[in-house]
């Protein structure tokens, strides 16, 4: 009776330690699973503060008053070249304008084409003069900033006046001729002041304006 008590108890106890065994499994794998999903919210989270915290980067273009060329058309070319006192001999010599059997040095840049073309203002500026000239023809001048003057010489059909205030761009006249050199019939005789002093227009072209001091 006893052997039987005891088998019995055995069992018992066997089948309660089993069960806590399996309790004690589970609740091991619960708290397991529990502590590695709340690690990765956490990580997740702190992943998302991190990017929640950087700022996009946004760059700051700045803006520029970039000098473009007085004229629009393709096929304008160029006919006779500034006179650099720096260049050889030879680049000088394509640079001198003969007129009443003397030669001169080029001021500017003359600029040709088979048709008439447009002319337009290099920069921002105010239309200081409008005339013309027997000899140079009719031209017109427009102020910029930092000293800067454009002068645009030999042209035809001019439609502004003095004192206008223009956009960089703005039609100013169309192309023409002049009695000094009479080689052209479409031309432009451009020139480009800084601070009094004549500069070659081909060096300027897409400069910003402020960087001229």
């Amino acid at each position: 009776m006893f052997k039987e008590n005891y088998k019995k108890m055995f069992v018992a106890s066997a089948y309660l330690l089993s069960i806590g065994t399996i309790i004690l499994c589970i609740t091991i794998v619960v708290n397991g699973v529990n502590n590695f999903m709340k690690s990765k919210v956490d990580y997740d989270y702190g992943v998302y503060g991190v990017f929640e915290d950087i700022k996009p980067v946004v760059e700051e273009v700045k803006e520029s008053n970039l000098i473009i060329k007085p004229f629009i058309a393709d096929t304008v070319t160029i006919g006779k070249y500034f006179y650099d006192y720096e260049a050889d001999k030879e680049e000088q010599e394509k640079s001198l304008v003969y007129y009443e059997n003397t030669y001169m040095q080029n001021s500017g840049i003359d600029y040709i084409s088979d048709n008439v073309f447009d002319i337009v203002s290099i920069l921002d500026g105010e239309v200081t003069s409008v005339k013309e000239d027997e000899v140079l023809g009719k031209t017109v001048q427009v102020k910029h900033s930092n000293e800067l003057i454009s002068v645009y010489q030999a042209v035809d059909n001019i439609v502004v006046k003095e004192g206008d205030i223009i956009n960089q761009g703005a039609i100013l006249a169309t192309s023409g001729s002049n009695n000094l050199n009479t080689d052209y019939a479409n031309m432009l005789h451009f020139e480009i002041y800084f601070k009094g002093e004549l500069l070659d227009p081909e060096n300027i072209y897409n400069l910003d304006i402020e960087d001229f001091n």
